[in-house]
């Protein structure tokens, strides 16, 4: 048959080159077996440029996260500093003429409080008493207490 397609035989090996039934991709170009022929087919693959399996990353939003806070041990009842103790004034001050002191001064400190009384002695002098703690009312006591045994 003319015109048709090239039959490999036995009788003339190497004529044809054996043809794969599929089509491979790229496809590749196949060397002319007739050297001779005045056409010859190329066939080129397509430039696929750099081919990724997978999209570029997005940048992630940053959300704002909640601000942490870290209870303070005066939550749980923790410490000195912790105790709420309301100073009754009435009896400081009852406390503070009973011994005649002529003046006191209390102080907050990062720590805690500070708490100073001036006591008159018999001679006619003056002595500082001086008394720190953690809460106020706990100050004013210590000093309190001191004047009031006299141990200065």
């Amino acid at each position: 048959m003319i015109g048709g397609s090239p039959i490999e035989s036995p009788y003339y090996p190497g004529t044809y080159p054996a043809q794969p039934s599929y089509q491979t991709y790229p496809a590749q170009q196949q060397p002319s077996a007739n050297r001779t022929s005045l056409v010859r087919s190329t066939q080129t693959a397509p430039n696929m440029g750099q081919f990724r399996m997978q999209a570029a990353d997005e940048p992630a939003s940053r959300r704002e996260l909640p601000r942490l806070e870290v209870p303070s041990p005066d939550r749980f009842g923790l410490g000195a500093k912790n105790r709420i103790v309301e100073v009754d004034w009435t009896d400081v001050h009852r406390r503070l003429a009973a011994q005649s002191i002529t003046s006191f001064h209390l102080q907050k400190l990062s720590n805690g409080f500070r708490f100073t009384i001036v006591v008159p002695t018999a001679n006619g002098e003056r002595h500082s008493i001086t008394s720190e703690s953690d809460t106020d009312a706990d100050a004013i006591d210590q000093a309190l207490n001191r004047a009031e045994r006299r141990q200065w």
